[in-house]
């Protein structure tokens, strides 16, 4: 169900506006007075499947089970007062509570160290040196726990792309962000090696918002090898060619790794893509991409609602990418110009952000969704 962006079709309105009638008796019924864990789990999961509820030690934790639910998690911690204090992602714990959740391996928890460094994407991975480890997935199961627990959700799911158990330390390739590769760090000062980490990508992120900024003129061009395919494409599966100022940003983005806009922004951007089907001539599309993209990076610019940071040709679809720092304000002036444009019917803005994987806004109202991949579309 899409929460934050488009143009809802009258039973996705219907669908949304039962949510929130349910979402605002449930919180009214909290706030009468105290209740049970079972009840709010149950009524929890009455209210939407992908949501699940847990009470915490100083809020009520309302939380998506996959992250493309994150904006209705997020809704629904919205619409409670204040008096009732809900947070839509688990806080983070002290490293002792912590191990205390994964007790058949607390000890060895206690013990260990551990190598963290980033890779593609500014993408932390960590790894954990265990001791007695023997590579089953109950020591993975309770590690990664732990990783979460103690970074807190929002800071492990935006910033962790991988976590890895080993028996005993090891050297390798891997860029560390703390330690040394014989020994690494204690296992729980991760989370200030974390916070220390990423506080050191911030720092070198741009001072300003895209919009705020000169012009770019370090741009990226990057050549692909699309598979040609008698399907629909999803995502940006046909891009053959593509420039960008924010290389690593896109190159996160083309792999469908775990993308957070936190990563490549401190300024609260998020960054999207406009998608068309265009035919003709590589050139000839070439040249009306350029002028699409003038247009829209002069409106985005003189609003400062955000700037194009690159664009690309696919073997069915042109794209635009954008980095917006007011998305539903900016979405609405790029669709309006690409009305103005006269682009296809099947043209779309969407998110590159894991969170909002379930969010797009269609271009021309009644348009179809946008392709997506088998899997999720369930062919």
């Amino acid at each position: 169900m899409r929460v934050r962006f488009g143009l809802r079709s009258a039973a996705e309105q219907r669908t949304l506006a039962d949510f929130d009638r349910a979402a605002a008796a449930l919180i009214s019924a909290a706030a009468a007075e105290p209740r049970s864990a079972t009840w709010w789990q149950k009524r929890v999961r009455e209210l939407e499947v992908g949501l699940s509820m847990e009470l915490g030690d100083h809020a009520i934790v309302v939380r998506p089970t996959s992250r493309a639910v994150t904006p209705l998690a997020e809704r629904f911690r919205e619409l409670a007062p204040a008096s009732l204090r809900i947070v839509s992602r688990r806080p983070a714990l002290g490293f002792e509570l912590a191990v205390k959740r994964a007790p058949r391996f607390e000890r060895a928890l206690s013990a260990a160290t551990a190598r963290a460094g980033f890779t593609r994407g500014h993408l932390l991975e960590i790894i954990v040196n265990l001791p007695g480890a023997t590579g089953s997935e109950a020591e993975s199961a309770a590690v990664e726990l732990l990783v979460w627990d103690v970074l807190g959700e929002r800071l492990a799911d935006d910033w962790v792309g991988a976590v890895a158990v080993v028996p005993a330390p090891r050297g390798g390739p891997l860029k560390l962000v703390a330690g040394t590769p014989e020994q690494g760090f204690a296992l729980r000062d991760l989370k200030m090696t974390v916070d220390a980490a990423v506080a050191g990508v911030g720092a070198g992120l741009p001072e300003k918002p895209h919009f705020a900024a000169a012009a770019n003129d370090e741009w990226t061009l990057f050549e692909l090898d699309p598979e040609p395919s008698d399907e629909d494409f999803a995502f940006e599966d046909d891009l053959a060619m593509a420039s960008t100022c924010v290389p690593e940003a896109l190159k996160c983005h083309l792999e469908q790794r775990p993308f957070s806009s936190v990563r490549f922004s401190r300024h609260g951007e998020l960054f999207f893509y406009l998608k068309y089907a265009e035919r003709g001539a590589p050139e000839t599309r070439l040249k009306r991409r350029v002028l699409l993209e003038d247009q829209l990076d002069s409106a985005l610019v003189a609003a400062r609602l955000g700037r194009v940071v690159g664009g690309g040709l696919g073997l069915r679809y042109s794209y635009v990418h954008f980095a917006l720092a007011e998305a539903e304000r900016a979405v609405a002036i790029i669709c309006d110009i690409a009305k103005s444009q006269k682009l296809a019917k099947r043209s779309w803005v969407l998110p590159f952000d894991t969170d909002l994987a379930a969010e797009w806004a269609e271009v021309w109202p009644a348009a179809p969704p946008p392709p997506r991949p088998a899997s999720e579309s369930g062919e």
